[in-house]
């Protein structure tokens, strides 16, 4: 007979054992972790095999690391687990999840959770736990960092102790960003522009770092510029980016001899911020270029510019031509230069011209967004003409010397200029801004003044908005024979509501005294409008004093409350620097399509 010491020795024993199961392995895991998970064999046993799971009543998604930096061109990879509380007031990780990436950010993960980094891009990743059992979902948000470094000397030394140095903030030592602008909106689906700075006192080597909220390239330079490739452009400006891009730039003088900087980099007190957005429509800008007495065309997004419809295929000069944003099949542009022939084409076949030369005369057109009405301009009388069965209708009751006519993408008006003088189409001043009402009949209604005339001012190439709602135009002090509207020196930018108001000066858009001319409306996306405009400001090392087609973003949000709504222009990427580049017209489609 056992003693009664033996039986409560086994008595404890039994107990002990009991409550180490129920405390530790409830669930038959050996981890009391995995609520599904046995750890026997048999349809019975001696765990948990008669245990009914409980609902699963809520889920949570966990990442082992909530940011991480990548190296561009490598990934890396971050562990996720679902940890779910169930009806019975247990808690634990789950099992029997799915794993998604939201949103294509891009990147992978697998089964078992193990997301993957893409190797192009940083950004806010949100991650997805699905458990179709319960119904219940659960996300992770993973910020990535995405670093580069671009040391295009031919010391890879340099990198280091320029970058890691802590340089004085004097903006009299720092070197300037020449291109692109302080305060520009870039265009996501432009072209890569090239950073050109210039240095201060004796630097020789300069550190540029750009980046946004995501992504951080250093480049490490004994030059003046540079060109991002396209795995870093997009690093800076893909779908993980920020709206915003910074440019620090840093220079010293390194001694090779020493091995060291003979004095302390410096750098600006500020950055250089830079807004992005895009154009988000496929279009092409189409622009004169007198050296070769033509209309030449860029893709938005396109590197370089081609010959469009010149004199070596038509033996004319071809330009002062213009689209209607609402048809962008047809384009009017005039043959043979001043006082020449309006000229109508298509797009996709401009050797066949619609109405060829020398059947209208005409110099500066416009065309209804249906294409079967077009305006022409010629010695102050606006003709109105038939398209589709090419025949003149008459003229229009205008006021004044009537020239530069532009039709709304609406249908509803036409704008032109109103002048007092004149010498040509082209060359008028004492100028006015009037409009037409366009009847539901294709008649015309009665002129109104939309910019009254100002003997300080002279008001000139109204162009409409792509709601119809804006008009872009140009002004210059000064109202004489002697102070002409072609190629005025003085050329601003201005805008003022199609129904009349204040006008306003872009002045952010406009660099003065450089002839910033002929505005012309792209697409709008977003928060932004586009004008393309013709000027004669520096594009950084690359040119100065002859004109190119730089592009303004325009928030008319800002317009409607009475603000300057321009930003600093980017100039259009692809088009040639040595031309004189002249009334770029926007196309809404791809060349060739």
């Amino acid at each position: 007979m056992p003693s009664s010491k033996n039986i409560c020795l086994s008595l404890c024993l039994f107990l002990t054992c009991w409550g180490l199961a129920a405390c530790y392995d409830q669930f038959g895991d050996d981890q009391n972790r995995r609520r599904s998970d046995d750890d026997d064999s048999a349809a019975t046993g001696d765990d948990d095999d008669s245990i009914t799971q409980a609902p699963l009543i809520d889920l949570i998604c966990i990442a082992e690391a909530s940011n991480i930096t990548i190296t561009l061109g490598q990934s890396e990879s971050v562990q996720l687990y679902a940890s779910g509380t169930w009806a019975d007031g247990s808690s634990g990780e789950v099992e029997n999840v799915s794993w998604s990436v939201i949103d294509n950010f891009g990147g992978g993960i697998t089964g078992g959770g193990l997301y993957t980094t893409p190797i192009n891009h940083g950004g806010l990743v949100q991650l997805q736990a699905d458990h179709e059992a319960s119904g219940l979902s659960a996300q992770c948000a993973i910020e990535i960092l995405a670093v580069g470094t671009d040391n295009t000397t031919s010391d890879p030394l340099l990198d280091a102790p320029l970058h890691g140095s802590s340089p004085i903030q004097d903006n009299n030592c720092a070197p300037w960003l020449a291109y692109p602008l302080d305060g520009s909106v870039l265009a996501r689906d432009l072209a890569a522009p090239e950073f050109m700075w210039t240095l201060a006192g004796n630097g020789n080597v300069t550190v540029m770092i750009v980046s946004n909220q995501y992504a951080e390239i250093t480049v490490v330079s004994t030059g003046n510029s540079w060109l991002p490739d396209a795995v870093q452009w997009y690093a800076l400006t893909g779908p993980g980016a920020s709206d915003t891009l910074k440019v620090r730039l840093i220079v010293g003088h390194w001694d090779n001899a020493t091995g060291a900087f003979t004095e302390p980099p410096c750098e600006a007190t500020a950055a250089v911020e830079l807004g992005l957005n895009q154009f988000g429509t496929q279009s092409s800008v189409y622009y004169w270029n007198p050296s070769t007495s033509g209309l030449w065309v860029v893709g938005i997004g396109g590197t370089s510019a081609q010959p469009w419809l010149d004199a070596s295929t038509t033996n004319w000069c071809v330009g002062c031509h213009s689209a209607n944003l609402g048809n962008p099949d047809l384009m009017a542009t005039n043959f043979g230069g001043g006082n020449g022939w309006a000229v109508v084409v298509n797009v996709n076949d401009p050797d066949s011209p619609v109405i060829p030369a020398q059947q209208r005369e005409g110099n500066f057109m416009a065309l209804n967004p249906e294409g079967t009405r077009l305006v022409r301009s010629f010695h102050g009388v606006l003709y109105l003409d038939d398209v589709v069965s090419n025949t003149p209708i008459g003229t229009l009751p205008t006021t004044g010397y009537a020239t530069h006519p532009d039709w709304s993408p609406a249908g509803d008006a036409l704008v032109y200029s109103s002048c007092g003088n004149s010498s040509q189409d082209w060359q008028v001043w004492n100028c006015a801004i009037h409009q037409l009402e366009v009847l539901p009949d294709g008649s015309f209604g009665a002129d109104s003044v939309v910019v009254p005339a100002d003997s300080d001012w002279n008001y000139y190439y109204p162009s409409y908005s792509p709601d119809s709602s804006w008009i872009a135009f140009n002004r210059h002090a000064g109202n004489s024979s002697n102070n002409l509207s072609y190629d005025n020196f003085g050329a601003e930018l201005m805008l003022v509501p199609a129904w009349g108001g204040d006008p306003i000066l872009l002045e952010s858009a406009s660099l003065p005294n450089a002839s910033n001319s002929w505005p012309r409306w792209g697409p709008s996306q977003g928060d932004y409008s586009w004008l393309a405009f013709s000027s004669k400001r520096p594009y950084g090392h690359q040119t100065n004093g002859n004109a190119q087609v730089w592009i303004s973003a325009v928030d008319l949000n800002l317009a409607v409350q009475g603000e300057d709504p321009s930003f600093a222009p980017l100039w259009l990427p692809g088009q040639d620097v040595g031309g004189s580049n002249h009334t770029p017209v926007w196309v809404p489609r791809s060349p060739g399509s």
